[in-house]
């Protein structure tokens, strides 16, 4: 018995000696969650989701009937400022320069401020916001307090002149 005993002794020191904490394996991380889409107006959203364009995404026509009021709200103009009114299909100048804007500015340009970048961040309720443009200082102020300094660029970098207009900077640089 005293043998048992040393027995019993020796695998009990050598058990407790050589147990070690468990090992937590870690669990297999998860994907990254998809990116939110701001609780916010339509335009937010299609802006966070970096649509193509303006209406892409949207099927149904009340969701783009939204979508085109909020945007004439914030340019402070009527349907007929960008649609033919005998054909609201047809394509038109400011049209285009709506989708452009949209796909180089809106989606383009992020605000220091994180409030969203849309149309009325810029146009504040007019869609022709420089007013005379004879004045190029004050029109140099504008843009650089209204339309450079509160934007950086989505993929980084500040937003400069050269942002939007690129080497024209005295000549119009948007689509007609």
């Amino acid at each position: 018995m005293p043998h048992s005993l040393e027995r019993l002794s020796f695998l009990l020191i050598l058990v407790t000696s050589c147990a070690t904490e468990p090992k937590v394996v870690p669990a297999t991380p998860s994907p990254p969650p998809p990116p939110t889409v701001p609780a916010g107006s339509l335009l937010e959203v299609q802006i966070a989701a970096h649509r193509p364009s303006l209406l892409a995404g949207l099927d149904a026509p009340s969701e783009r009937k939204t979508l085109m009021k909020e945007i004439a709200k914030q340019l402070g103009v009527d349907c007929d400022y960008c649609h033919d009114v005998a054909d609201f299909a047809a394509a038109t100048p400011n049209k285009t320069i709506a989708n452009y804007m949209f796909t180089h500015f809106a989606v383009g340009l992020v605000r220091k401020s994180d409030e969203p970048t849309t149309c009325g961040s810029c146009h504040q309720g007019q869609a022709k916001f420089l007013g005379d443009r004879g004045d190029k200082k004050r029109i140099a102020a504008l843009m650089k307090t209204t339309l450079t300094e509160p934007f950086v660029q989505r993929g980084g970098g500040a937003a400069e002149c050269a942002t939007c207009h690129g080497d024209q900077l005295n000549r119009p640089f948007l689509p007609r």
